[in-house]
């Protein structure tokens, strides 16, 4: 990527459209309280935004609510400036830095290393462990394929790090192929001998807290009422109109102007199935639902709007008795249907499990379709 430098007169720790005047209510007071004293518990640091600007060069690569920048002489850090800190967004914010203290130490999660806020007490952003490559990246490699056993550790790694994300009380909300970084361990070897690839799960920005406590403790409501927390995990939310292919009929958009608030969703189930798409977009190679394109709604909603439907999709596309098996725990139409990712984890530690998918991922090679009667 490419990378500019900066002079620190020429960055704004925060968008134009707020005021850099805008006094914080007593609500976002004490969650700016909560959020210093969550990470003096993790041991991370507030660092003064001018201190840090003369470091930085910014990434030529930009987030919808962040700019991505870099710090000189450092290759272990990516900074992240919010763009816009109204009152509004401010909540998403706190939460996103809330939900990465809370999960700083599980080795599948990307580590934040401080958060940086202004000198008055104003969330301005946070630094990040540099990751090497995103699973887009990585996984579509042109000069060199993932080979079957690395694919195989990448999938159960994943599965691990959503596991231990939503056993701390989490769900993620956003999982895709650029949310999910990769490393290759510089000792440790798979069984063909290939590098150890290390997967890291970024990107908390639509990030929730499905425990009672942590909801009401990263909530700008002054209360939540009983009826709403007796409802969790299930949350109320819109449409996602962001990566449309990981979503499951109950969250998808009917059209790209739908903004309809949802009946309640169940975001850990929701996870699932966007893990579901991560796998098949792992091991084959290729993009899901036979090269679906993001925008089309009506062909996605039409190939997900049932069990059925997807298992006729999935028995046409995916060629292996026991990568069909894994995709149909996790890709369903129904939330009641779709395994947790707890017990993915416990099936794919099944010996038996992981030598028929690595024979089958072999088969497959780089994503190239064989005849079914090689693998059933």
């Amino acid at each position: 990527m490419s990378q500019v430098k900066i002079e620190p007169e020429s960055v704004q720790p925060r968008g134009s459209d707020e005021p850099q005047t805008r006094l914080l209510s007593e609500r976002e007071q004490e969650m700016m309280r909560d959020l210093k004293v969550a990470a003096e518990e993790k041991h991370v640091p507030y660092i003064n935004w001018d201190v840090i600007v003369p470091t930085l060069t910014m990434d030529s690569a930009q987030g919808l609510f962040k700019r991505i920048y870099h710090v000189q002489g450092n290759d272990n850090l990516v900074i992240q400036n919010f763009k816009e800190m109204d009152r509004e967004s401010f909540e998403q914010r706190v939460r996103e830095v809330a939900c990465l203290l809370k999960l700083r130490g599980l080795e599948g999660v990307g580590q934040i290393q401080s958060v940086i806020d202004d000198g008055k007490d104003r969330l301005v952003g946070l630094s990040m462990t540099k990751y090497s490559h995103t699973l887009k990246a990585y996984a579509t490699n042109a000069r060199r394929h993932p080979s079957p056993c690395q694919k195989l550790s990448i999938i159960r790694d994943m599965v691990t790090a959503l596991s231990e994300i939503h056993d701390a009380g989490l769900a993620h909300r956003d999982l895709s192929e650029v949310n999910i970084m990769i490393d290759e361990d510089p000792v440790k070897k798979l069984e063909d001998n290939t590098p150890r690839p290390v997967v890291r799960v970024i990107d908390f920005g639509k990030s929730v807290f499905v425990r009672p406590e942590e909801v009401k403790r990263w909530s700008m409501k002054e209360t939540i009422s009983d009826e709403e927390l007796v409802l969790l995990p299930l949350v109320v939310l819109t449409p996602d109109h962001g990566y449309k292919l990981y979503r499951s009929i109950m969250t998808l958009p009917r059209t790209k102007y739908d903004h309809t608030p949802l009946p309640p969703v169940d975001p850990l189930a929701e996870d699932v199935y966007s893990l579901g798409v991560l796998i098949w977009r792992t091991f084959s190679g290729k993009s899901p639902w036979n090269g679906a394109i993001e925008d089309d709604l009506k062909t996605i909603r039409y190939l997900v709007k049932s069990d059925e439907q997807i298992k006729f999709q999935l028995e046409r596309e995916i060629a292996g008795k026991r990568s069909r098996e894994l995709l149909l725990k996790c890709l369903t139409a129904s939330p009641a249907n779709r395994w947790t990712a707890s017990q993915l984890k416990d099936w794919l530690n099944r010996p038996e499990v992981c030598t028929e998918l690595v024979r089958e991922f072999e088969t497959l090679g780089g994503g190239r379709k064989r005849m079914r009667k090689n693998l059933d």
